[in-house]
């Protein structure tokens, strides 16, 4: 009687057992997830660097079709259009779009010490050292302003 004791389950064991199947199956499902995470990651990484290079090399060969693939901002319809197959609803698209709409403003002072770099005598990394100054002060004064 005292081996068979062993092995009948008490309504206390079962429990233990059962919460025991959900923390490893909690545990496997994070290991999962994490994996897939991480390999998301990197394929987003490896996408945007080769959306780098192909843009470098169309700059390369054909100035004016880069200057528009720049000018327009593909990331942001990527963003808009994955943000929405995740979670369909506008209401985060929509705040973002109406901060871009202020943000994109306050960029394009980046572009002014290369535009102008010949005339003010800069070599490129002056040139865009100062234009990420630029930007980094319009953005801050906006936070800063609008916090």
């Amino acid at each position: 009687a005292a081996v068979r004791m062993l092995f009948v389950d008490t309504p206390s064991s079962v429990a233990e057992s059962g919460a025991m199947n959900r923390i490893a199956a909690a545990q496997r499902h994070a290991r999962v997830s994490s994996s897939a995470r991480m390999l998301k990651l990197v394929v987003n990484g490896v996408l945007a660097g080769f959306l780098v290079v192909a843009v470098s090399e169309v700059a390369r060969r054909y100035p004016r079709v880069a200057d528009v693939i720049l000018a327009v901002p593909l990331v942001v319809f990527a963003v808009y259009a994955v943000m929405y197959l995740r979670t369909p609803e506008l209401a985060p698209i929509s705040k973002m779009a109406r901060q871009m709409l202020i943000l994109v403003p306050l960029s394009l002072p980046f572009f002014v010490p290369l535009a102008f770099a010949d005339r003010l005598h800069l070599a490129f990394w002056p040139a865009f050292a100062i234009g990420l100054a630029l930007v980094t002060a319009t953005v801050t004064m906006y936070l800063w302003v609008t916090s």
